[in-house]
């Protein structure tokens, strides 16, 4: 019966690393959807990505690590932003006002 429960328990924790794991190399997913042709620009501690919504005012970004991030979008003096949580996938709107 021991047995059996430490290959269970061994089992389990194979399972939660490669979950891990694999949410380590895919990342967080984030869609933002702003005026088309802005630039977007996702930031958390050190890390940066930028860049620009296509004509329909979408942009993407893949490989995201999960936490808090802030979103900005800019087209010349404009600005607006947003602070979101992602963990695996999340989707924004922004807008100028």
């Amino acid at each position: 019966y021991i047995y059996i429960l430490k290959k269970m328990q061994s089992f389990l924790n194979k399972i939660n690393n490669l979950s891990e794991a694999v949410e380590q190399a895919t990342g967080a997913f984030l869609t933002v959807t702003a005026p088309a042709n802005v630039t977007v620009t996702t930031m958390k501690d050190n890390e940066i990505f930028t860049g620009v919504t296509d004509s329909e005012g979408i942009a993407t970004f893949e490989g995201l690590s999960s936490g808090t991030w802030t979103v900005t979008i800019t087209n010349g003096s404009q600005t607006a932003t947003k602070t979101v949580l992602i963990n695996t996938e999340y989707s924004v709107v922004l807008a100028f006002f």
